[in-house]
């Protein structure tokens, strides 16, 4: 369904001044517009699992098939195909014996620690002490360490490109081929 906003939007206007055909016809148009939205948002859905398809799978396989990393295109674009890398600390558990993997193997500088506490009003003084501080007085707080996504994938590309051994497992990593198109100008 393809909505004509401004041909719709004159429908919208008041007939014969009455107030409560007016807000009819606009929660009609509203609801109109609502389940375009849907719509396109279905198909761009769509849309990305398709090109993941083909970039992911179908254009690395038939590169491969034939022996060649790039070809170029009678239209004068290009298709090319490179590795990519996806990583990610899993939750819970096998988190933890991930990041411990890292301190181990001596990696423990990608992991940020984060910690946060609550404080009421005018307790600025009390926010800047050491968290040994804000036990000691009782207060709760949590510490969280992390991995962001884009440098574990940089780390794990790094590690892979020089040889080193990954247990690929337990960073949810994954290595693919992806192919890009370069356009003509």
């Amino acid at each position: 369904m393809t909505i004509d906003f401004e041909a719709d939007s004159k429908d919208v206007e008041v007939v014969g001044g009455n107030a409560i055909t007016k807000i009819a016809n606009l929660a009609e148009f509203q609801t109109k517009i609502e389940d375009e939205i849907e719509d396109l948002e279905g198909r761009v859905k769509e849309l990305k699992a398709q090109h993941q398809k083909v970039s992911t799978v179908d254009l690395p396989e038939a590169l491969t098939e034939i022996g060649m990393g790039e070809v170029p295109l009678s239209n004068g674009n290009k298709v090319k195909v490179k590795p990519f890398y996806r990583a990610s600390i899993p939750a819970g558990a096998k988190g933890e014996e991930s990041l411990a993997w890292l301190r181990d193997n001596g990696h423990g500088d990608l992991i940020k620690n984060q910690v946060k506490t609550d404080f009421g009003k005018d307790e600025d003084a009390k926010a800047a002490k050491l968290l040994e501080d804000l036990k000691a007085q009782g207060y709760n707080y949590t510490a969280k360490e992390s991995v962001h996504t884009q440098t574990l994938q940089a780390w794990l590309r790094e590690q892979l490109t020089k040889g080193e051994a990954v247990p690929l497992e337990m960073f949810n990593g994954f290595i693919g081929q992806k192919a890009t198109i370069e356009r003509a100008e």
